[in-house]
């Protein structure tokens, strides 16, 4: 009797729903104190998140290989005026160098392709003489140029080279030669020892290769433009929610990541060029998108994978690093 009722409270609908909702309030009540949305400009962490997001984006727009012209001005003055407010309240920090450089390197690069901005130039310079700061401490941001045979050599050697040599692609090559699936299919099965809860394995993927299908769903996304047509598969990766229990709804997450990962390193070992894009919806945007592209209810996307194959010369972001000593706690 005692184990047919915990059963029942283990396995019962009603109840399972019932924990659901007390599982949500407890961590609606913790996103509402924390979430970066709330008292944004308070806190330092947040402040540091909204300025990188608008700053990366700017890279990520120099890293596109046909950079339109004009392209990232409000989001170089918004950019400006935060960086104004975060040096008022918290202070010119290490910080500071690797965001004040990605927008130097903005300004050049848009000059080198006939854009004199003369009002950001303007206000950059006088950020820099009102808060006395020297672009000889500036990080390395912006742009790299890159080399595919010299990059090649790389992804042979060593994990920490390997490592350091995969980047995001947006400078894909042009051409009409469609994916290799033998390819693709050996980089699946270099990702197949990809660790996950209790080896459930709970990851799917979906591969689109139709031309009409991967521009629906690279539109459907929309953080690639400029450079999605020069793609030739999107690959997203889904995770089985029917794989998890009560205490770890969000494991799915984790193992469809994890797995994602792998699979983004998996693609540069076999030589094809890949690109992580955002599954980040609402809930009603998300319902819409697995209806289209044909996505069970029970499969949450995790993240969309642009392929395609590297230029000889290609460009990337830099997308500096912090420090490790920034995020690392060492518990004794």
């Amino acid at each position: 009797m005692k184990e047919k009722i915990v059963n029942f409270l283990k396995y019962n609908w009603f109840v399972v729903l019932g924990r659901l909702c007390f599982l949500q309030i407890h961590e609606i009540c913790l996103l509402s104190r924390h979430i970066g949305n709330v008292r944004l400009y308070d806190n330092k962490s947040k402040l540091q998140a909204f300025i990188t997001m608008k700053s990366h984006s700017l890279e990520k727009g120099m890293a596109i290989g046909n950079s339109r012209k004009g392209f990232g001005y409000q989001k170089a003055i918004g950019l400006l005026n935060d960086i104004s407010v975060y040096i008022e309240r918290v202070g010119n920090d290490d910080f500071m160098p690797g965001q004040l450089s990605i927008l130097k390197s903005y300004i050049d690069y848009s000059s080198s392709i006939g854009v004199e901005y003369k009002d950001i130039t303007k206000k950059f310079c006088d950020l820099l003489y009102r808060y006395k700061i020297d672009v000889k401490d500036f990080d390395n941001s912006g742009v790299l140029y890159m080399n595919h045979t010299k990059l090649l050599k790389e992804i042979h050697s060593d994990f920490k080279h390997f490592s350091k040599s995969r980047y995001s692609i947006r400078d894909f090559a042009q051409n009409e030669k469609a994916i290799n699936m033998d390819t693709l299919y050996e980089a699946l099965e270099i990702a197949q020892k990809t660790p996950s809860a209790c080896n459930r394995q709970s990851q799917h993927v979906h591969i689109f290769t139709d031309k009409t299908l991967c521009s629906d769903i690279f539109t459907f996304q929309g953080g690639n433009k400029g450079f999605s047509k020069e793609m030739k598969a999107a690959i997203l990766i889904t995770a089985d929610i029917n794989s998890y229990f009560i205490n770890e709804v969000h494991q799915v997450y984790i193992d469809g990541g994890l797995y994602a990962m792998n699979l983004l390193y998996s693609l540069h070992f076999v030589g094809l060029a890949s690109i992580p894009l955002t599954m980040g919806m609402k809930p009603a945007r998300m319902n819409k998108f697995k209806k289209q592209f044909h996505i069970p209810d029970n499969e949450m996307p995790i993240v969309l994978i642009g392929v395609g194959y590297y230029k000889e010369n290609y460009k990337v972001a830099v997308s500096h690093r912090k420090s490790v000593s920034t995020y690392t706690t060492i518990n004794k």
